[in-house]
């Protein structure tokens, strides 16, 4: 878990590194903390131009799925 909290300490704008890390906390049962990385990484998402269009689309699909 410590990698993916630094990947977001060190990269804050990137919407990949809250997904995962969203992702890491659900399977490891931190529902709260993970729905707020879901949130931020859909905040982010539009914005982010590190993104490939494809995987912008599927990180969307995917967050539609995973946001309570």
């Amino acid at each position: 878990m410590r990698l993916y909290e630094m990947a977001v300490e060190s990269y804050p704008e990137s919407t990949l590194n809250h997904y995962r890390l969203g992702y890491y906390l659900e399977k490891n049962n931190f529902t709260e903390k993970s729905q707020s990385h879901y949130r931020q990484a859909k905040n982010l998402l539009d914005e982010d131009n590190t993104l490939s269009p494809s995987l912008k689309e599927d990180l969307k699909a995917a967050l539609v799925e995973v946001i309570e």
